[in-house]
């Protein structure tokens, strides 16, 4: 549900980009709603030792120069990740962002995609070691042209619903979703109510 609510958004800023010439403030609107968020678990613990997946991805990137990053389990609807894809292919710049919670909030850290691979696994993928041990089915990667870097939650808002980020997390179980960061047309509406 969330995701045809997402897709409906995209398709009405994209027809509106259209009909305004690709307007700068059409554009930051479109832009924004097509980063997605991935939440995970802060530190992933094998045997004794535990992983801080953030460092691990940052590790591989100082070292190659780019770093994979897996999205587990389920796949959104086809057509939003093949959206994001073309987006990215198309040279627009879509971020990563990933949250996690501490003790007490949630972090958050972004970093630019470089480009988005959905069927199988890229032949020249640098991905962290772990991945291999936690044996889950993997439903896409976004390879990454830059580090993981910290990042507010208080700019960021969720596309479907136009709820800030920070207040949607503790409600949701999502592990993706789609944020903006510029108020989503839902949430504008509602204000104006």
């Amino acid at each position: 549900m969330i995701d045809k609510v997402c897709m409906e958004l995209i398709s009405h800023f994209q027809s509106n980009m259209q009909s305004h010439h690709k307007s700068e403030s059409n554009k930051r609107i479109i832009d924004a709603i097509f980063h997605p968020l991935v939440r995970l678990a802060s530190l992933r613990t094998f045997g004794l030792a535990q992983i801080n997946p953030i460092e691990e991805h940052n590790a591989i990137f100082a070292k190659y120069g780019e770093v994979a990053f897996a999205k587990f389990g389920g796949l959104l609807v086809p057509s939003s990740i093949h959206q994001l894809k073309n987006a990215v292919i198309d040279g627009t710049n879509r971020k990563l962002y990933v949250a996690y919670k501490t003790n007490s909030e949630y972090i958050a850290f972004v970093a630019p995609i470089k480009s988005v691979a959905i069927a199988g696994k890229p032949s020249k993928l640098i991905q962290p070691t772990y991945y291999t041990k936690l044996g889950f089915s993997i439903s896409y990667w976004f390879i990454l042209s830059g580090m993981l870097k910290p990042c507010s939650l208080n700019r960021l808002w969720v596309a479907s619903n136009g709820r800030l980020l920070k207040h949607s997390l503790e409600d949701s179980r999502s592990s993706l979703m789609y944020v903006t960061t510029t108020m989503p047309a839902c949430a504008v509406e509602e204000r104006l109510k």
